[in-house]
Parts: structure tokens; C-alpha cells; sequence
């Protein structure tokens, strides 16, 4: 099914997904790579072909494996998981990243894992940032407005959270209605 998926792709999406800064991919529950984008290159020195169908995640991860572990099989037992890493590419720049895995599940039967990983600020920069120090567990919110004013509540006295902060601790979008309107 995944196959299909991927292959169905419009060639449209293909050439935004090739051209995306951020490093976009599905690791199967085996742990090796079905698909990477072109953003490899550039974050690891790898290319694509040399990942799909050949590379185990430890293989790409190196030393990094053994700390994004838990973030893995988190994310194989169904739990989507977002938490911070820097990574260090080929060249010896040191790229500070926000990594999100998105389980996949289909008919029950947990099948792998998408990811999704981008540049981002230095965390220092940004205090009030939502930043995971362990793998997280997120949980289906029936009301997520409902969940963001209970937490905006909570914080009265602490300070606002920010919108970045509430929008990925609550899987919601960051822009407004009037944003996107």
C-alpha cells in the first residue's frame, strides 16, 4: 500500500518534495529506507538511491542511532514523535534540527514511519519553544481548541507559551484563519 502511495504521487509534489530544504522520508518497520528526498545530500552526503531499498536507518543515523532510539520505536508503536537533534553533515557544519516521525498504521498493522526534519534556530534563541527531552506520546484530541485555551489557562501566571509552542505541542497549524483566508 505504501508502494502505491508513493508511486501515485503527483509529479507536481515529487518536484516540491526534490527541491524542499528539509529532509523528507519513509522508513519501513524493518527500518530501511522506501524513500528520501534529494535533502539527504546535502544533510548526510548520501544520495537517494544509495538509502531506498539498501539502507538501514543505523546505517544513515551513525552515531546519532543510538540517541534517536527511542524517538524510533516510539514512533513504531504508533506515537508521533517531534524532538530536536544536531546534526553534523559531511562538510563539518553543524545543523541545528526539528525532527518530527509520523507512525504508519494501516488496517492496525503498524507499518513504518515518515520523517520529517528541518532547519531551525538554536534553541536558546528561542525559550518558550516546545522542546521534547524525551520521546513524546500524543494522544487523538477530540477538541483541540478546547485543549489549547485549558492549556492557555494553566499558564496564567507562567507566562503565554507561544503560538509556535502551542501549534506543535497540539499538532495544529501555526497560521491564523485570516492567514490562510
Amino acid at each position: 500500500m505504501i508502494t502505491k502511495i508513493i508511486r501515485g504521487l503527483t509529479q507536481a509534489g515529487i518536484e516540491v518534495d526534490e527541491h524542499t530544504t528539509a529532509m523528507l522520508a519513509y522508513w519501513d518497520q524493518d527500518l530501511i529506507c522506501k524513500y528520501a528526498n534529494r535533502a539527504y545530500i546535502d544533510w548526510f552526503g548520501i544520495k537517494p538511491s544509495d538509502m531506498i531499498d539498501k539502507m538501514h536507518i543505523s546505517e544513515l543515523l551513525g552515531p546519532l542511532y543510538k540517541q534517536n532510539q527511542p524517538y524510533i520505536e516510539a514512533a513504531l508503536e504508533g506515537h508521533v514523535q517531534v524532538f530536536r537533534r544536531d546534526i553534523v553533515s559531511p562538510y563539518g557544519q553543524t545543523r541545528h534540527s526539528l525532527a518530527t516521525y509520523w507512525p504508519v498504521i494501516e488496517d492496525e498493522i503498524k507499518k513504518g514511519f515518515y520523517v520529517h526534519v528541518e532547519e531551525v534556530p538554536l534553541k536558546d534563541k528561542h525559550p518558550n519553544q516546545f522542546i521534547p527531552e524525551k520521546p513524546l506520546k500524543f494522544i487523538e484530541i477530540a477538541d483541540p481548541i478546547a485543549a489549547v485555551e485549558k492549556s492557555l489557562h494553566s499558564c496564567i501566571l507562567n507566562g503565554f507559551p507561544g503560538i509556535v509552542t502551542l501549534a506543535q505541542r497540539y499538532l495544529i497549524s501555526e497560521m491564523s484563519y485570516t492567514d490562510i483566508t
